[in-house]
């Protein structure tokens, strides 16, 4: 039996044996993506160790206590003389090593990826595109310890924040069954939940004792349907009033979420927005994706669709000697800027050669509404009463997978994230 199908029919099992049980979920640790589709990975640390682990290839490693930087890159071999890449660190313009390897693992103090400060412990993958993803392994409580206090301020009230931890805990939870067969499970980025440890251990003692408390007054708990699967807890800054459904946003099965008036928040001004822009400006950054690339003018833009939390559901844009072309809301706010168009509660006027767009709220609003939870903390409400609010058709449960003895403890604060003590 060939490497590639034993391969398919074991991913095959994996994710069948996932399905009917929670043998999946039950990791004690994360793979988290730091970056990806680089081209060149430029490494500064102390003491960097560099090792191979493969399958095919004996055990290996390489130190370079000499050396504080290196520089790597994946360099394609002929298929005649090996199925991997080559991995060369440039230590200096004169000294080069190459490795082959499938994965080059890295270790050090003070490890920086570029300028970003990462985990003591990276690997470098090659991903499907030919370029190099840096991934970290992290145990779960440590990642949710850097993930905490770069979603939502560490000096908001101790509910809100356990409200977070358990909304972060299920997403990354319901990530890790989705993605089992990836070579990672979350981004370190919006595109999942921001992970960045040195919100935690840059900041006052005061605040990094109630992050580890809320995390550890909440350990295990999670969100899960009627059938007990893990939801997708989703959450965002602001919904401006009212929440909406993952159906209303991107298209995806809503049955775990529902809408939900939401007081808390709406009443604040300072959730309100505006930006403004030339009709030129704007052509330009939506004709690209609409496929029209030359001098674009733009003749109209109307909605063209609403949710039923009256959102802009759909946008008819239409160029000048062009047939309207139809865009998700979403998608409007990504060409434009999701940190110009803050949400898709919003409306425009011409004024001139500028249009200006103006709402309320911050983010896709679906799920857990930020801003309210604090509103409803600071009211004296319970992170179940919270969480119950926001996610109406979800149960909070505990995972059971472990051994009471097992239990996690909230690691020690500098735990996978060793710092360069001497820098």
């Amino acid at each position: 039996m060939g490497f590639q199908l034993r391969r398919m029919i074991i991913s095959g099992l994996v994710l069948a044996s996932c399905m009917v049980a929670d043998i999946c979920y039950a990791r004690d640790t994360v793979r988290v993506r730091l970056a990806k589709n680089l081209k060149t990975v430029k490494l500064t640390g102390r003491n960097l160790v560099f090792s191979q682990k493969d399958n095919v290839s004996p055990f290996q490693t390489v130190a370079i206590p000499k050396y504080q930087m290196a520089e790597v890159v994946l360099e394609k071999v002929r298929p005649e003389r090996s199925p991997f890449w080559a991995v060369k660190l440039q230590r200096s313009s004169e000294d080069q090593l190459r490795v082959f390897s499938r994965e080059l693992y890295v270790s050090g103090l003070g490890v920086r990826v570029g300028l970003e400060p990462v985990p003591s412990k990276i690997r470098l993958v090659r991903n499907q595109r030919g370029r190099i993803d840096v991934i970290t392994e992290l145990d779960i409580e440590t990642y949710l310890a850097g993930v905490l206090p770069s979603e939502m301020p560490a000096a908001w009230p101790l509910e809100a924040l356990k409200a977070q931890a358990v909304a972060s805990r299920t997403y990354m939870r319901k990530k890790m069954a989705e993605r089992e067969t990836y070579h990672f499970d979350l981004e370190a980025s919006v595109s999942d939940q921001v992970f960045n440890a040195m919100k935690l251990t840059g900041a006052a003692p005061i605040y990094q004792r109630k992050v580890v408390r809320a995390l550890r007054e909440t350990q295990d708990q999670v969100l899960r349907n009627r059938k007990g699967a893990y939801i997708t807890a989703y959450y965002h800054s602001d919904c401006g009033g009212e929440t909406e459904s993952p159906q209303a946003v991107w298209g995806l099965d809503g049955h775990d979420h529902a809408r939900v008036r939401d007081s808390y928040c709406k009443s604040r001004r300072s959730n309100e927005w505006s930006y403004s822009m030339t009709r030129k400006e704007l052509a330009l950054k939506l004709a690209p994706r609409l496929g029209k690339y030359e001098e674009p003018k733009l003749k109209s833009l109307f909605v063209s669709e609403r949710t039923e939390g009256s959102r802009v559901g759909e946008l008819s844009v239409e160029f000048e000697n062009h047939f309207p072309e139809f865009m998700n809301s979403q998608q409007f706010r990504e060409v434009v800027g999701f940190d110009k168009i803050k949400s898709t509660r919003f409306t425009w006027k011409t004024v001139g050669p500028n249009i200006v767009f103006s709402g309320k709220g911050n983010g896709h609003g679906v799920g857990m509404c930020q801003w309210g939870v604090k509103t409803l903390a600071l009211r004296g409400r319970k992170y179940t009463e919270i969480l119950k609010h926001y996610y109406p058709k979800a149960v909070l449960k505990k995972d059971t997978w472990r051994q009471p003895e097992q239990l996690l403890q909230v690691p020690k604060i500098s735990q996978g994230w060793e710092q360069d003590k001497a820098g």
